[in-house]
């Protein structure tokens, strides 16, 4: 039991983690306007599109490493989709964003879990 909490915390912090440095690394490639007033609406596509793939990158990551550690316990892998969508729903809902952010944040969590849960066949023990 404290190996699938502690999974899950951990795979948390991982895939926040992944979100922040793929979101710097991202707009170092890929620079948005300084302009402080002006919102991720307003930003050239190349950085919704990185914003976008680093929520993916997180989730599937924190899932990823939460099913490692835990021997594949896809509770943790839920907590860790449930976190990645409400980081990204305060994210979407803070700023004005396209409808096209919307629909793809709200869905990448999910995706990210499904493939996730593919990716290796971890070992299903008492979930």
């Amino acid at each position: 039991m404290r190996r699938k909490i502690a999974g899950g915390i951990a795979g948390v912090f991982i895939a926040i983690g992944v979100l922040v440095v793929a979101r710097i690394l991202g707009h170092i490639v890929f620079p948005g306007y300084s302009d402080g007033s002006v919102g991720l609406h307003q930003q050239p596509f190349t950085y919704q599109a990185v914003e976008v793939a680093a929520w993916f990158l997180g989730a599937l990551c924190g899932i990823f490493a939460s099913l490692w550690l835990t021997g594949g316990s896809r509770r943790a892998a839920v907590i860790v989709a449930g976190v990645m969508l409400g980081v990204v729903t305060l994210i979407l809902f803070n700023q004005a964003s396209p409808a096209w952010m919307v629909a793809t944040g709200l869905s990448l969590p999910v995706i990210a879990g499904f493939l996730a849960t593919r990716i290796i066949p971890f070992e299903h023990g008492n979930n």
